[in-house]
């Protein structure tokens, strides 16, 4: 996607750590709607190509990139004094009764200091200029239509793509791994322990865990994986869940001493 640069990040090398904190206090307040609609609109096409979560990974590792490198400069503490501020009054007003927005910067990204393979060099990262580029979207070209696959080939399952950790030699290794993060921080329970757990309160969380891979990081994410791994490899139990919950669907068991002529079994209504 071409990408035209503000008239004040074009004519000058560098944006200046003023204006740059000026923007993301303005930023604090919301995207412009061309741009809202712009990356709902690239997120759709993400989610429909399948690659919605690797985009949201590489977007946070290039914001930390960012967050790191300002941090670095000394500029950090003056994005922040702009931050949750806001330009005006009513901003500032906002901003002392929620705090939300400026945690999210502060804190919710924060990576494990473990977490070393979800890292991405100054190289890789985006300028902060780049960062604040208008999108064209009339010069993003859809592209072409993929191969059409025979029906063979649509049936055909696809290969696991997990991968082991650094350091993690086989699944019976990694999950030895100790929870240390969480609810769980202090039950010393490991990670296939909660894989072969099956309680409701277990099984509602092993399914929050990998239902926000896309999200999570540190110790969570790596859960998150083991967990996946774990069910492609086929050890994992598979339980149903509630559409839109986290909620395990538990069945109660069919007693047949009831008595009753108005009574429907479970055998009573069925799909044709």
């Amino acid at each position: 996607m071409a990408l035209s640069r503000p008239l004040s990040a074009a004519s000058s090398p560098s944006v200046s750590p003023d204006l740059m904190a000026q923007r993301w206090g303005w930023l604090e307040q919301g995207m412009p709607p061309v741009e809202h609609a712009e990356c709902r609109r690239l997120m759709v096409k993400a989610i429909m190509a399948g690659e919605s979560e690797q985009i949201m990974n590489e977007s946070l590792n290039e914001f930390r990139a960012l967050r790191s490198r300002l941090q670095a400069n000394g500029e950090w503490t003056i994005v922040l004094d702009y931050y949750g501020r806001g330009p005006g009054p009513q901003a500032r007003k906002r901003a002392c009764e929620d705090q939300s927005s400026r945690a999210v910067v502060e804190n919710d990204m924060d990576e494990d200091p473990t977490d070393d393979w979800a890292r991405v060099s100054e190289v890789d990262s985006l300028d902060f200029d780049e960062l604040f580029a208008f999108p064209t979207p009339e010069n993003d070209r859809p592209a072409p239509p993929p191969k059409a696959m025979n029906r063979k080939e649509k049936n055909k399952a696809p290969a696991s793509t997990s991968s082991m950790p650094p350091d993690v030699s086989d699944l019976e290794q990694w999950g030895h791994t100790v929870i240390e993060f969480g609810k769980f921080k202090n039950s010393n329970m490991s990670y296939f322990e909660l894989a072969t757990s099956d309680t409701k309160e277990m099984n509602s969380y092993k399914v929050w865990v990998v239902s926000h891979l896309g999200q999570t990081t540190g110790q969570c994410k790596d859960l998150g994986e083991y967990l996946k791994a774990f069910t492609e490899a086929g050890l994992m139990k598979k339980h149903v869940v509630i559409p839109g919950t986290s909620l395990v669907r538990k069945y109660k068991a069919s007693s047949s001493t009831s008595s009753g002529s108005n009574n429907v079994g479970p055998t009573t209504l069925r799909r044709k």
